[in-house]
């Protein structure tokens, strides 16, 4: 894997700096609703170019009773669809202003307390740091930049629990088969009213945010795509 090349020095940049460790290479991530509507909306791509829906037992998205899906980044040679091989040898992100929230906080992992409003937070199992980068980054956990982050990335998979409440309405109450299409048309729609809301720090707007998914309808037109 070729070094990242993040700008600065050994002294001022992230651990990630001349690592050459395949964190963009490994499994495919799995994507947030909002991941993907913010990739569509930055690459101006259909979203079919960016991933892939995997029907699996266990998927977060229920399309049916029976039916599960997992949406996944694609995979090309070498890695991830959106790594870029640049000429001078570095590997750098395609789309990374829009990356997903698992990339924007890897190599942390976060864990959620279910009866609490605390989490912790640590250098990932998974994740493919070596040694003395993983122990830079787990330094750092506690860091204002870290956090702010994390607590972003958590407020937002709370705001996906409210959407993803709604779809099992809309599709509970659909006249049709629905497939992985539907799905992303609802969302779609959602998250660009929710782009009017998303204005300053995100404490200002997040109940805002869930009133705007409580009201929005589940009837026949939120599942087709305009």
């Amino acid at each position: 894997m070729v070094p990242l090349g993040v700008e600065g020095d050994s002294t001022t940049a992230p651990p990630c700096f001349e690592c050459r460790a395949p964190c963009c290479a490994g499994p495919a991530v799995s994507l947030l609703p909002y991941d993907l509507y913010r990739l569509v909306r930055a690459l101006g791509v259909p979203w079919q170019l960016l991933a892939h829906a995997d029907e699996v037992a266990d998927g977060p998205v229920a399309l049916d009773d029976r039916r599960r899906v997992d949406f996944r980044l694609r995979q090309q040679a070498g890695g991830c669809v959106l790594l870029l091989q640049l000429s001078s040898g570095h590997g750098r992100c395609g789309a990374h202003a829009a990356r997903p929230g698992r990339c924007r906080i890897y190599p942390f992992h976060v864990e959620v307390y279910r009866r609490s409003a605390d989490y912790d937070v640590v250098v990932g199992l998974g994740a493919a740091c070596p040694p003395d980068p993983a122990a830079q980054w787990a330094g750092l956990v506690r860091a204002e930049a870290s956090r702010d982050l994390i607590d972003d990335e958590i407020a937002e998979q709370a705001l996906t629990r409210k959407v993803m409440e709604r779809w099992e309405l809309a599709r509970r109450a659909a006249p049709m088969t629905l497939d992985a299409r539907h799905f992303v048309a609802f969302c779609e729609r959602i998250y660009a009213i929710l782009d009017g809301v998303r204005r300053g720090p995100r404490m200002l707007w997040q109940l805002d945010a869930y009133q705007v998914v409580d009201a929005f309808p589940v009837t026949m037109p939120s599942l087709l795509a305009s």
